[in-house]
């Protein structure tokens, strides 16, 4: 009975498994999905189609294909604000206490904004909206909070924008606004794939049902079992994002890479 059963993709099933142990890397993913359960006005238009689909799979694949220590995972699904930087907070300890050895993959699928004023980017909680934007998760914060320590790597990978287009609906769709945000200026070790350019907004992928950026992503690491350098995934990311998002969407999205002066 096809409604009894979750319709998975092909990136879902088929998880290669490696026997690498990454001891030293941590993982903190978050899928916020369920806007509207968290805000009163909100209509189900407003929640980000299978952020937590995205998020619970790619929690599969670092575990799997990456070798990261399961326990070295935090898999945190329609997080507010208070639990957002709780788990921010808990990964800058750890970075610190392994004395510069960290790797540190940090993923976010949900809602992204500009602040109107100042065209800052924000990851949004599941209980912020635009007008309480600044109880959000600064971008340019997280990016501070995860190089206070010297780490060896960083890696944030966002399947969100930031023009107010967001995916699906958007918080700010009735009101149709795009702003471009601004680009942080990123210090420390840092490569930043992010999952559309300026003005784009961000799609799901409707037939795999993951976010379009998402799903090409593990795709990549299925293929290559895990075996992949950041260019290669961001050159595979960009090229097949932009044509299925035309393909599919008929929109343009261009996921975009930012590497810091020292990556």
């Amino acid at each position: 009975d096809i409604q009894l059963t979750q319709l998975k993709s092909d990136v879902d099933v088929n998880i290669p498994i490696t026997n690498t142990k990454r001891e030293d890397c941590f993982v903190l993913i978050f899928g916020n999905e369920d806007y509207a359960s968290f805000q009163s006005g909100l209509s189900y238009e407003s929640n980000v189609d299978f952020a937590i689909n995205d998020a619970k799979t790619f929690a599969m694949y670092c575990e799997k294909t990456l070798g990261i220590n399961k326990k070295n995972i935090f898999l945190n699904l329609n997080s507010t604000s208070v639990k957002m930087k709780k788990e921010i907070s808990k990964i800058k300890e750890l970075i610190k206490l392994k004395n510069g050895k960290a790797e540190v993959i940090f993923y976010f699928a949900g809602h992204g904004l500009p602040k109107e004023t100042t065209k800052e980017a924000f990851l949004i909680p599941v209980d912020v909206t635009a007008s309480t934007i600044n109880d959000g998760i600064k971008l340019s914060d997280l990016y501070k909070d995860l190089t206070t320590y010297s780490s060896k790597q960083i890696v944030v990978l966002l399947d969100a924008c930031f023009s107010g287009g967001a995916r699906g609906q958007g918080l700010m769709a009735a009101r149709g606004v795009k702003i471009k945000p601004k680009n942080d200026f990123l210090a420390g070790n840092v490569v930043v794939l992010s999952a559309s350019s300026g003005e784009q907004t961000s799609l799901p992928y409707m037939e795999k049902q993951h976010g379009i950026f998402t799903y090409f992503l593990l795709k990549r690491l299925q293929e290559t079992k895990g075996k992949v350098t950041i260019d290669e995934l961001a050159n595979f990311i960009i090229q097949n994002v932009s044509i299925e998002s035309v393909r599919t969407n008929s929109k343009k999205q261009t996921p975009q890479v930012l590497v810091s002066p020292q990556a």
